[in-house]
């Protein structure tokens, strides 16, 4: 975990996925975001963890302006009133350089595409790579946004277009389809 510094946040929040608040801690908002395969976190208000993989859309801020006790530990800061406190959790989001391929947008009959289904609704493709790859599989799929699939051959239904496998907005990721 490395700090980064403090951003402005907006409506359209600049880490999209609430991780987590209330008796919020640096640490605790780290855990959350880390364990769904985050590359960043926020912690905003003292009490908000945001947790994303793109930050700074809204620019830079003076670290006095992220000043705000953290309720889980007052000895800390936890952001400001629309202002992340931003971490980097240390997680690599997979990528070409990782192994990982796009092969195609396929048809599925719901979870009977692949050997091994599972419904979040945090679900990103971080997310679903590492835990298809922890359990051995060559492929993972995802679907209607917080579906993620994995196994060891693709298309049996056959292929479908790609207009249609980019439709649902990753439950976990705003900024990306599932």
């Amino acid at each position: 975990m490395s700090h980064i510094g403090c951003f402005v946040d907006g409506r359209r929040r600049d880490l999209p996925t609430l991780g987590g608040k209330g008796s919020m801690t640096v640490g605790r908002c780290y855990g959350l975001c880390k364990k769904k395969g985050f590359r960043f976190f926020g912690v905003q208000i003292g009490k908000q963890c945001w947790c994303g993989n793109h930050y700074g859309r809204y620019g830079r801020r003076d670290k006095r302006e992220c000043r705000y006790q953290c309720r889980g530990d007052k000895t800390t800061y936890c952001g400001g009133s629309w202002r992340n406190d931003v971490y980097a959790t240390g997680v690599v989001v997979a990528s070409k350089a990782a192994g990982v391929k796009y092969v195609g947008c396929f048809q599925g009959q719901s979870q009977q595409g692949f050997a091994v289904y599972t419904a979040n609704y945090k679900t990103t493709k971080a997310y679903c790579f590492r835990y298809c790859r922890a359990k051995g599989y060559r492929y993972f799929g995802l679907q209607n946004g917080n579906a993620c699939t994995c196994g060891n051959t693709v298309g049996r239904y056959g292929r479908a277009s790609s207009k249609d496998c980019a439709r649902s907005t990753c439950k976990g990721d705003k900024r990306s389809k599932c």
